[in-house]
């Protein structure tokens, strides 16, 4: 819905018709906008758009939205030199470049640039070599970039973008998808930081495997369900960009303690086991819907290999303070 507003609000415009291809270019433009601007609030860990179908879900929505925003995006310089491809591919080359050298055109022709490289980046981010930290305020950046220099292009030159409603709509949801950063890299640190943790335990419980376990300082610890997740941050500030999704392995009824089993497999975890007792941590959750709450009561068959046994346990530990036969 919010990705055909635009066209609804162009539609109602009745303004002349246009050429096949100069319709169908922006058309697609305006469902493409719309569509990247909602992705500031997929990917934002808003619970109450995660909550009922899990973070997972909107996550991986969000990866597969991007292709059709890219594809949407992506052809709508070109479908401008459409009609002239045919009966002269020299001529329609040469609109192409004087469009994209174009003073007036230049912002929306960096947002294009821009988001060219961001979408690749992002699928392909475990082959880059970057740490995790540089990629995620980079993505941020680009796309931060992309929706305010769009934005100015849309306004500018946009055909049915000049109609009040339809620039309202787009002030709005950048201003949305900008306060979304806000929300992740300011306000919710800010409430972390507010809310400290210490690491109160870390131990071997397997072969590279670790259980941390941490306590609220205040000891005021939130609510939370067995196989639930939360992103981790030890040892650094609340506002660093460092931290990592880890299933909670502990019990509700373990609260205010909360504890993470934590395999040795990549550049953070390989250092889990010298996590000193004391550390300052910070958690963003809890997150995810994989839990026993809302499911028939009737035997349950859980299967898990290595790490992946951590939600499980936590379940299973519920389930065992419950007086349930596990």
């Amino acid at each position: 819905m919010l990705a055909l507003t635009p066209l609804l609000l162009a539609w109602l415009q009745r303004l002349p018709a246009r050429s096949f291809w100069r319709e169908l270019s922006s058309g697609l433009v305006l469902v493409g906008f719309a569509m990247l601007l909602a992705q500031f609030l997929l990917s934002g860990r808003f619970r109450s758009l995660s909550g009922r179908v899990g973070i997972d879900l909107v996550m991986r929505f969000h990866q597969l939205i991007a292709f059709s925003l890219l594809a949407f995006i992506l052809v709508h310089p070109l479908l401008y030199a459409m009609p002239r491809l045919a009966e002269s591919p020299d001529a329609a080359l040469a609109s192409l470049v004087r469009m994209f050298s174009s003073q007036g055109l230049r912002s929306g022709v960096i947002a294009w640039v821009l988001l060219l490289l961001l979408v690749p980046l992002g699928i392909f981010r475990d082959l880059l070599p970057l740490p995790y930290e540089a990629w995620r305020l980079s993505h941020g950046l680009g796309a931060a970039a992309i929706a305010v220099l769009s934005t100015h292009h849309t306004l500018r030159v946009g055909t049915y973008s000049d109609n009040p409603w339809l620039a309202g709509f787009w002030l709005i949801l950048t201003g949305l998808a900008l306060l979304s950063l806000v929300q992740v890299y300011l306000i919710k640190p800010l409430a972390q930081r507010g809310t400290p943790w210490r690491v109160i335990g870390n131990r071997p419980v397997a072969e590279r495997m670790w259980e941390i376990r941490l306590e609220p300082e205040d000891g005021k610890a939130p609510p939370f369900e067995a196989g639930q997740f939360a992103w981790l941050n030890l040892g650094h500030s609340a506002f660093s960009l460092t931290e990592h999704p880890f299933s909670i392995s502990s019990a509700p009824a373990e609260r205010p303690q909360i504890a993470f089993t934590i395999k040795e497999s990549g550049d953070f975890t390989r250092q889990i086991g010298s996590i000193p007792v004391g550390t300052r941590a910070y958690l963003d959750g809890p997150h995810g819907t994989f839990c026993l709450h809302g499911r028939p009561q009737r035997p349950l068959v859980l299967i898990a290999g290595g790490v992946g046994f951590a939600p499980i346990i936590g379940m299973l530990r519920q389930l065992r303070t419950s007086n349930n036969r596990v």
